[in-house]
């Protein structure tokens, strides 16, 4: 069977973003995962030894728009930031980047899906607590037949297997509302 869905993870950062791209064929299972990362602390000019946040967000988000171009998903999922009330203005620069990102996927395709979760519900929906850190996020996705099959979860940085993650709990989503046209 053809694949021909497309859905796109995001584990969303301004030094580091984590993408994970999923090819599902009509009955929703996972044919082939693509994963990459978007390090824009690597990005320099000759003007610029760290790059501003302005600059690694106009990084990002050209980035993200090849990606759309490219892949054309019908869903894109985002894990949203924690919010940690003690250090509130850390939240800031991501939802700047949160607000990129939405905006360059609407721009490409008004009607793609974006399915917005928190860090607890993403680690839950792989079988790891909500307070997991990225050890046990990595031995719960691991544990996940259709993914440890197809690719080598070891190899990926921690931002990728974050990506696979917040790419999975949307996958289950769909799957849950989804009906097999009976043959």
């Amino acid at each position: 069977m053809k694949d021909n869905i497309i859905l796109l993870g995001i584990d969303p950062g301004t030094s580091t973003l984590g993408l994970a791209i999923f090819h599902l064929n009509t009955k929703l299972e996972i044919v082939k995962i693509d994963t990459r990362c978007i390090n824009t602390m690597k990005e320099k000019t000759k003007f610029r030894e760290n790059a501003n946040l302005e600059y690694r967000i106009a990084v990002i988000g050209c980035e993200i728009e090849a990606v759309l171009t490219t892949y054309k998903p019908v869903g894109m999922a985002i894990e949203m930031p924690f919010i940690n009330p003690r250090r509130i203005g850390s939240v800031i620069p991501l939802a700047r980047l949160l607000g990129v990102l939405m905006n360059k996927s609407i721009q490409s395709n008004p009607y793609r899906m974006i399915y917005k979760k928190s860090p607890s519900e993403v680690k839950n929906a792989v079988g790891a607590k909500g307070g997991a850190d990225k050890d046990a996020v990595l031995a719960a996705v691991l544990k996940i037949k259709e993914i440890s099959d197809i690719i080598a979860l070891e190899d990926l940085t921690d931002h990728e297997v974050d990506a696979i993650a917040i790419n999975y709990s949307f996958l289950k989503s769909l799957r849950a509302c989804y009906i097999l046209p009976i043959l």
